[in-house]
């Protein structure tokens, strides 16, 4: 893997902030405010490339980083979804790892995430028929003490994890919603398949902040 010098300069600032060779690391992510920043600082041009690159280089061989490919459109709206094509609606970073030749792609249609690295094989199989659920992406990361790095977002609106924290708890709150559509599996199948969510329950009131660059499913 070729990287530059902002780029080293990029992985040692992760190293920093926490990441150690072999970390599970999810990665909220929104490129473009630290492109610029970047390029204000330094006077160079960096690319979503090379910012992936420098998080693979600060898990080093034996680390492992998560991308979230959540899309709030495909199986909601449109009822259909196709795990080999079917984009990330969080672009960036998200859409990049998703189209990586290593990238495993689990298999919740509206959150389902990309994982590259030495533990990626644990996450072949997952196909959770809830998105925040005890066999779901965020219980593993829970599991095998996995890190969160959030890049250019608030961190408020960029912690998915703390809905699996509200099912775990089966808060009074929010519950349990079906979305039925066509899947479309590795194989290129057309199924039709039931997932759900624990969603928010608006007829007491519950509100939140509404994410940024992000559609709120209610």
């Amino acid at each position: 893997m070729d990287i530059n010098e902002i780029g080293l300069h990029l992985s040692n600032q992760w190293m920093k902030s926490g990441i150690v060779q072999g970390d599970l690391v999810l990665v909220h992510s929104s490129a473009k405010p630290l492109m610029i920043k970047i390029q204000e600082e330094f006077e160079l041009k960096i690319t979503p490339l090379e910012i992936f690159q420098s998080l693979q280089l600060a898990v080093g061989s034996s680390g492992t980083l998560i991308f979230p490919l959540f899309n709030f459109t495909a199986w909601p709206q449109n009822k259909k979804f196709d795990i080999r094509s079917t984009p990330s609606e969080m672009w960036g970073l998200s859409e990049l790892s998703r189209n990586h030749p290593d990238s495993i792609r689990t298999g919740h249609p509206i959150y389902s995430f990309s994982i590259i690295g030495a533990k990626s094989d644990l996450f072949k199989n997952i196909d959770n028929v809830s998105g925040y659920c005890q066999d779901s992406v965020f219980a593993l990361l829970k599991n095998f003490n996995g890190k969160i790095a959030i890049i250019g977002l608030p961190d408020q609106t960029s912690m998915t994890s703390y809905h699996y924290v509200e099912e775990a708890n089966n808060v009074h709150y929010r519950y349990f919603k079906n979305f039925i559509g066509t899947y479309i599996d590795a194989q290129g199948n057309e199924l039709e398949k039931t997932y759900k969510l624990f969603v928010r329950n608006l007829d007491i009131g519950v509100h939140k902040y509404k994410p940024f660059l992000r559609t709120s499913i209610r």
